[in-house]
């Protein structure tokens, strides 16, 4: 597996910031990233939901992918989402805590008839597991960003071949 570059910290807020989904008319929406809830003893070693949702969102906005404010709340608000799940099993007595990542990315999809309300289409999903390793001290989180990497750099080749004239539009000169 390559190794990933690490994106320093103050590159993530201004490129977020400056690479908000374009608005106006025509402009297609961009996408919301949603990180699953952590299991408490995974967020009192040092891993958040803010920070991973910033490595995703970095991630995209360099790549030239729109983003678009997440509601409040961190609900899904019907727009495309690219989801992330992480499943941690902290054991403060093991070296070695196994984790399953998932990212996947979904669209809203008009109801049928008789439907309750509207259903979401999943139109890619990818998996990665390994394990934290913990010495008892702090847990060490860089395979779980390494994974998430990786998974990243494959949803924006795919999503480039998906969407070809979103993707091409959308890249930052």
């Amino acid at each position: 597996m390559k190794k990933v570059r690490q994106i320093p910290a103050g590159w993530r807020l201004k490129a977020i910031q400056e690479l908000r989904a374009p608005k106006g008319r025509g402009a297609r929406l961009g996408l919301q990233v949603w990180i699953s809830h952590l299991d408490a003893e995974v967020e009192r070693q040092g891993l958040s939901r803010e920070r991973l949702k910033a490595e995703v969102e970095i991630r995209l906005s360099l790549a030239g992918l729109p983003l678009c404010d997440s509601p409040p709340g961190g609900w899904w608000s019907g727009i495309p989402c690219l989801g992330v799940i992480l499943h941690v099993q902290p054991d403060p007595g093991a070296v070695a805590w196994p984790f399953s990542l998932e990212l996947f990315y979904v669209e809203n999809q008009a109801a049928g008839v008789g439907a309750p309300g509207p259903t979401l289409h999943l139109h890619w999903c990818r998996e990665a597991i390994g394990e934290v390793l913990y010495p008892g001290c702090a847990a060490d989180w860089s395979p779980v960003y390494d994974r998430l990497a990786h998974l990243l750099e494959e949803f924006i080749q795919d999503y480039r071949t998906l969407y070809p004239s979103t993707a091409s539009a959308c890249l930052v000169s």
